[in-house]
């Protein structure tokens, strides 16, 4: 508790009433805390809430405009720590304004940045009711894959050209685990470029593929002519580290437990 409020230096939560999330997870989980009506700027792609389309734009969240975040005068920003470039937040602090770098590499993370994101804004109510909904969804998730005869093995595949993979160490790869599958692949760097070959020699059962033409609430299963499943999901749903991970992580057990249903017949 005590490294994180560090980050936020000696702003008080009650001065805390303009608010710059630096990415589009961020900015749904201000709003999810029921902050959304402080938030006064967004980052390209924010688009939920839908009501955040009318915020002005200050740039994309690995090319951000410090000039329009100083023009919008906020009492703080919210950096992610494996998305905001460093140099922003180093930058932003130099013009004297306060910035809260917030670590959501896992779901365990993003549950506990939940809790104290909302004790720095004031918000311990909307936390406690955010965190208590989405445990009851894990706990039901982790019912349903103990129910499971085996755990496949899955990848989520981040972009096919150059084959680029999301390792178990991830976001994505934690949510295949929870969904009960398990990783060929060996833990290390979390997101990490692979050949052909080297795919096809762990030939993992599963891949689930970020797709942006992917429905957002139906994800689209289908085997290829090799016999791998493919799960497809919009990369909003499976890659951003937000309330909505929840969603993500339901779809995927649906798909999963269907996958392992239909090889057992």
């Amino acid at each position: 508790m005590l490294a994180f409020l560090l980050r936020v230096g000696s702003v008080q939560a009650a001065d805390i009433q303009r608010i710059v999330p630096l990415t589009p997870s961020l900015l749904e989980l201000v709003s999810a805390l029921g902050g959304g009506d402080r938030i006064v700027g967004r980052v390209q792609f924010a688009d939920n809430p839908p009501a955040a389309r009318s915020l002005p734009s200050v740039g994309s969240y690995v090319r951000l405009n410090l000039e329009k975040i100083a023009a919008l005068h906020p009492d703080l920003c919210l950096a992610l720590a494996d998305g905001t470039p460093p140099n922003t937040v180093r930058r932003l602090r130099m013009l004297g304004i306060p910035v809260m770098v917030l670590h959501m590499d896992t779901p365990d993370q993003f549950l506990h940045a939940v809790e104290m994101l909302g004790k720095a804004l004031g918000l311990d109510s909307g936390s406690r009711r955010l965190t208590d909904t989405l445990n009851r969804r894990l706990e039901k998730i982790q019912c349903r894959t103990e129910g499971f005869s085996r755990k496949p093995s899955a990848v989520f595949v981040v972009q096919r050209n150059p084959l680029l993979i999301a390792g178990p160490d991830s976001f994505p790869g934690r949510l295949l685990e929870l969904a009960g599958t398990y990783s060929p692949f060996p833990p290390g760097r979390r997101y990490r470029a692979v050949s052909r070959e080297r795919m096809q020699a762990f030939h993992p059962e599963i891949e689930v593929v970020s797709d942006p033409n992917a429905s957002r609430h139906n994800p689209e299963i289908r085997r290829n002519a090799q016999g791998t499943w493919i799960i497809s999901l919009h990369p909003d749903v499976i890659s951003r580290p937000s309330p909505d991970c929840m969603s993500a992580l339901e779809m995927l057990t649906d798909a999963v437990g269907s996958i392992v249903h239909h090889d057992d017949r």
